[in-house]
C-alpha cells in the first residue's frame, strides 16, 4: 500500500501533479516537513549531542526549507535563483556539520533537503513518506534486500528511468539559466542518485546485493547483445546498476572508515543486545 501511494500520489510525479504544485497544498506540506525536521532532531540528535552542545543542523535545514519555499513562489526570476543559492548554501553548511559530528540521520536529512532543491515541490511528499519510514525501519529487523528495493522504488516513483531520456535535465538549472558543465552535472547527479544515497545511509544497503544486481544485468546484456534495443534498454540499465553499486560500496567504505562498521542499524542493535 505504501509503495502504491508513493507511485501514484508523491509530489509532481504521480497522478495529482497539479494538486501538489498548488500553493494551497504546498505550504501545509512544507510546514509539516519543518515540524518533522525539528521533531526528529529533538528525538534522535539530542541523544547524540549530550550536554549543552549547540546543534546547527535543524536551524540551517529549516532556513533552507523556508528559503526554498519562498523561491517556488517566484519561478524563473533572479530572486528565485538567489533564494535557491542561499538555500543550497544553508544545506551545504548542515551537511558539513553532519559529517563533522558523524551523525548519520542528520546527514541523510541534509541530503534529502538538497534533493528537494533540485526536485522542486514534487519532492516534499516523497520526503514526508520516506523519512518516517526510514526511521521506523532502523528500529526493526528486515530482510537485507528490502533497503535496495526501497531505493529502486523511490528512484522510479520520482519519474526517473534507467536511460538517458529519463534524466531530469531541468534540475541542472535550478540556480540560474546559465550552463556550467561541472555545476549542472553535479545538480543532475543530486537529482538522480540522492534517494539511493540517502537510503544507503539510513538503512545500509548491503553492497553484495548491488553486486548481484550488476551480475544479473551483465548476464542480461550478454544474453541480448544482438537485440535491437541493446543500447536503448539493456546497456543503460547496466550502467545505472553499476553506478548504484559504486554508491553503495562508497557509503559502506566511508561508514567503515568513520567507525560505523558498515553494519548499520541492525548490527548496532545486535551489539546492544
Amino acid at each position: 500500500l505504501l509503495c502504491r501511494c508513493l507511485e501514484d500520489f508523491t509530489g509532481g510525479h504521480g497522478k495529482l501533479e497539479s494538486l501538489w504544485h498548488s500553493t494551497t497544498v504546498r505550504f501545509p506540506l512544507v510546514l509539516i516537513l519543518v515540524v518533522l525536521r525539528v521533531k526528529l532532531d529533538s528525538n534522535v540528535v539530542r541523544k547524540i549531542t549530550e550536554g549543552h552542545t549547540i546543534n546547527i543542523n535543524p536551524a540551517t535545514d529549516v532556513i533552507s526549507i523556508i528559503l526554498l519555499t519562498i523561491s517556488w513562489s517566484y519561478p524563473s526570476t533572479e530572486l528565485c535563483y538567489l533564494l535557491v543559492r542561499c538555500s543550497f548554501g544553508a544545506s551545504t553548511l548542515s551537511l558539513v556539520a553532519s559529517l563533522v559530528k558523524r551523525s548519520r540521520i542528520n546527514l541523510a536529512l541534509s541530503l534529502s533537503i538538497m534533493w528537494l532543491i533540485v526536485t522542486g515541490p514534487s519532492g516534499v511528499m516523497t520526503i514526508l513518506i520516506c523519512v518516517p519510514m526510514f526511521i521506523h525501519l532502523r528500529s526493526r529487523h528486515y530482510h537485507i534486500i528490502v533497503p535496495y528495493l526501497i531505493s529502486l522504488h523511490i528512484f522510479y516513483s520520482s519519474e526517473h528511468t534507467t536511460g538517458l531520456h529519463g534524466l531530469q535535465y531541468n534540475s541542472s538549472f535550478v540556480d540560474g539559466s546559465d550552463f556550467s558543465f561541472y555545476k549542472s552535472g553535479f545538480l543532475l547527479f543530486l537529482n538522480t542518485f540522492t534517494p539511493h544515497i540517502v537510503t544507503s545511509i539510513m538503512l545500509n544497503i548491503n553492497p553484495c546485493i548491488s553486486l548481484a544486481s550488476v551480475a544479473g544485468c551483465s548476464f542480461s546484456v550478454y544474453l541480448f547483445r544482438r537485440h535491437l534495443m541493446i543500447f536503448g534498454v539493456f546497456a543503460p540499465y547496466w550502467c545505472f546498476a553499476c553506478i548504484f553499486a559504486v554508491l553503495n560500496w562508497g557509503v559502506y567504505v566511508l561508514d567503515t572508515a568513520f567507525g560505523g562498521g558498515g553494519g548499520g542499524a541492525q548490527e548496532s542493535r545486535k551489539k546492544k543486545t
